[in-house]
């Protein structure tokens, strides 16, 4: 980015920043800090921007259901392909964290095709709201996977997988049984959902079933036995038996250190007990989102910590191994 625009970057930030009441000092700084990682205004110098990607938004019939897509085009020539799925909020694949990936995903040589999974963004709900069956999401990717294969121009020999958040655990699950693809990239996977949301004695039980109908934008919500299978069905711990067997999807689990110490060490333990080939990543001073957030039509990052995120999944990828 030329000297010029990072000096506009700096501007714009100090300008919504005066916004707040002379005095919101404290609050200024936790918002510079739960949003980008920052201690202060001193340190804004290492946020960027950009406009909001566009990449060319898609439909395909998933399985039963019809669903929103976003493709994002390498260079022209043949490359892998990444199928990309979000975590659960309400924006889907247009959370700024999502489109700025897939973008910059394609950059580095990919073809992606970011979706909206099933209920969420402008992908269509379930018929069936309160049945397990209907939020199944193994079909839908299988049929991205295809639908990407027939408008890019896809290797199909280095088809990959990548997700984040609750999202990273339906790329496990879809990693696992579709042999197309190859490698597994798992962000900030869902973690302590047995501790979180199962156990009799959580405190965040509503919490969740509430969040669930929320994000997808329903008009009624799920029984707690149709929820509770839902998430016992997805739940990293289920797959920890197959990554200790030979010959498993390669997978590559990721997490940023200003996540909680309690899914840090939730993920690292989880990690510790699969065997080879595993790779283990914890991004120095990355929150959840990797420090993205929308201010208007910009997405605001920080630089260090989203090109650390961008180019240890492109070079692990791209890698032999």
């Amino acid at each position: 980015m030329k000297r010029s625009a990072k000096i506009l970057s700096t501007v714009i930030l100090l300008i919504l920043l005066g916004l707040f009441t002379l005095g919101q000092t404290k609050k200024v700084k936790e918002i510079l800090h739960y949003h980008w990682g920052l201690d202060d205004v001193t340190e804004l110098y290492k946020l960027r921007f950009t406009l909001t990607p566009a990449g060319k938004d898609v439909f395909f019939e998933g399985d039963g259901l019809m669903i929103a897509g976003t493709i994002f085009n390498s260079e022209d020539g043949e490359k892998p392909g990444i199928i990309f799925l979000h975590g659960s909020s309400v924006q889907g694949r247009k959370l700024p964290f999502c489109l700025l990936l897939s973008d910059r995903l394609a950059k580095q040589g990919f073809h992606v095709l970011s979706m909206d999974m099933r209920g969420f963004g402008e992908s269509e709900d379930p018929l069936l709201i309160d049945a397990v069956e209907s939020w199944q999401s193994k079909g839908d990717i299988s049929n991205a996977l295809d639908f990407l294969i027939q408008n890019a121009d896809v290797d199909t020999s280095a088809v990959f997988i990548v997700g984040h958040s609750a999202g990273a655990n339906q790329a496990i699950i879809a990693g696992i049984y579709d042999i197309r693809i190859k490698k597994i990239v798992a962000i900030g996977p869902s973690r302590r959902v047995k501790e979180r949301a199962l156990s009799d004695q959580t405190e965040e039980r509503a919490y969740f079933l509430e969040r669930f109908s929320k994000d997808r934008q329903l008009d009624q919500s799920l029984s707690w036995s149709t929820f509770r299978q839902l998430a016992e069905n997805g739940i990293i711990d289920n797959y920890v038996s197959y990554f200790q067997t030979e010959g498993h999807k390669s997978i590559f689990l990721i997490d940023g250190r200003l996540e909680s110490p309690d899914d840090l060490q939730f993920l690292s333990q989880i990690y510790d007990l699969f065997v080879p080939p595993k790779k283990y990543l914890t991004i120095a001073g990355s929150n959840h989102y990797s420090n993205t957030k929308a201010v208007g039509g910009l997405i605001f990052y920080h630089k260090s910590v989203f090109n650390s995120l961008v180019l240890a999944i492109s070079n692990w990828l791209h890698s032999e191994s």
